[in-house]
């Protein structure tokens, strides 16, 4: 009786000689001549189906959990389950003073309308769109306009709007066409129809427990072609769309963690004043340096962070719900250390001490530290317990390295080795040595 064929081992020049093995042991085969012949086409047909199905079907496995996921989309799909969205790309933001002369002393008001530009000094030889986003208005001061502390996003500030149609959207679901948004930036106005003169504004779903069913909230997520969606309620959980309502959705395209630093600007538009007056002389004074650019959320953090919020629920105990929370609402993170108070040198009690390395950056500065604390941290962390910000304390290493090499090995010359080396090195330092 013949053998029966091993399925368990799946590589192609094993499935050939198994099918080979299992052919020579039948009366039909004897003596039969499998190399010479056309049947070892015919083997290497069969071989290589089974390994097609057995990688694939490899793959499949490897994709329908969240730690072996490599496509991001099945790694988005898991995190979805988890009530976990991906952080998108985070505009750098700088603030400035912005003084506009009028050249008269007449009373009027000015409004800087959101999407205004502003160009930024170069950075690598390369300057950076900066924008308004939201309308600022002042009243004049003697012959000048003073916007004080404005605060401009790095990046185009775009419009889209969505008609929503029941019957062939009914999910109500609008799909952003852009890569490179920064979610936080986005902003949307539905009218219930193309006529009506009202406008209202929807926030975004930040916890469900909070959305009854009339409030006026929308949904964002990311979905399996790597964009971000919006989508809105059914009357239970946040306020249905009236069938033929208009959508209006504005948000800054971002260039992420490149116009970091960015401190000095100028304004490139004219606007007009209520007195319909041109204004075109500005003075634009920095206040902070661009900060807070960060790039989209990798395949990896996803599969990290996913299950750590979940498990947190947004609320902030332990020192990990802590460093988990950050890494997903201020991504302007090359790497964090967190610890309770208790394991503090010496022990300070009813603190959590968060240690940020940000991207490009050696320290977080005064402004981002206010804002992870206040915007962040404030409406999530437990009353008795007090966040700290530290900066990370650095080690500075010299190193001084010899390279020996076979010249008979190799047609590289000195110099491409070294800078092959070098390379190396800093390749090393960015991924290992500058992570707590």
């Amino acid at each position: 009786m013949a053998d029966r064929l091993r399925v368990t081992e799946l590589d192609f020049d094993t499935i050939k000689n198994n099918l080979k093995t299992f052919l020579s042991q039948q009366s039909q085969f004897t003596d039969y001549d499998f190399e010479g012949s056309g049947l070892n086409v015919l083997l290497d047909i069969l071989a290589y189906n089974t390994h097609y199905n057995a990688y694939y079907m490899n793959m499949v496995a490897n994709e329908s959990f969240l730690d072996t996921a490599l496509l991001r989309s099945s790694a988005v799909s898991h995190a979805k389950l988890l009530n976990y969205i991906p952080y998108s790309s985070s505009s750098p933001v700088a603030k400035i003073n912005l003084n506009a002369y009028s050249g008269s002393t007449t009373p009027g008001t000015m409004t800087i309308p959101a999407g205004y530009n502003f160009l930024s000094e170069l950075i690598d030889g390369k300057s950076y769109n900066f924008v308004s986003n939201e309308d600022i208005t002042v009243t004049k001061t003697n012959s000048t306009y003073y916007f004080e502390n404005v605060e401009i996003y790095e990046g185009q500030r775009v419009t889209y709007v969505f008609n929503y149609v029941q019957n062939s959207n009914p999910k109500q679901v609008f799909v952003l066409p852009d890569a490179n948004i920064d979610t936080k930036t986005i902003k949307v106005v539905v009218s219930p129809s193309s006529v009506s003169s009202i406008s209202t504004k929807y926030n975004k779903v930040v916890d469900i427990l909070d959305v009854e069913s009339t409030s006026e909230v929308y949904f964002l997520e990311e979905n399996l072609a790597g964009n971000f969606q919006i989508s809105f309620g059914n009357d239970v959980v946040g306020k249905k769309l009236p069938d033929g309502a208009v959508i209006s959705v504005s948000y800054i395209i971002t260039n992420g963690i490149a116009a970091n630093k960015a401190n000095n600007f100028l304004a490139l538009q004219t606007v007009a004043d209520s007195l319909g007056q041109t204004l075109s002389n500005f003075t634009v004074v920095p206040i902070t340096a661009a900060s807070g650019g960060s790039t989209r959320e990798s395949v990896d953090s996803i599969k990290f962070s996913a299950p750590a919020q979940f498990a947190t629920q947004n609320r902030l105990v332990t020192f990990k719900d802590y460093e988990t929370y950050v890494l997903n609402n201020y991504p302007n993170i090359g790497s964090i250390s967190v610890w309770g108070g208790e394991d503090n040198n010496p022990p300070i009690y009813g603190k959590t001490f968060i240690c940020i390395k940000p991207f490009n950056a050696t320290k977080l500065t005064t402004v981002e530290k206010a804002y992870i604390k206040s915007t962040v941290l404030d409406n999530r962390k437990v009353v008795s317990i007090i966040p700290e910000l530290v900066d990370p304390e650095y080690f500075n290493i010299a190193l001084h390295v010899t390279v020996y090499y076979n010249e008979q090995e190799t047609t590289r010359s000195a110099s491409e080795i070294g800078t092959i080396v070098r390379n190396a090195i800093f390749d090393y330092d960015d991924a290992e040595l500058q992570k707590f």
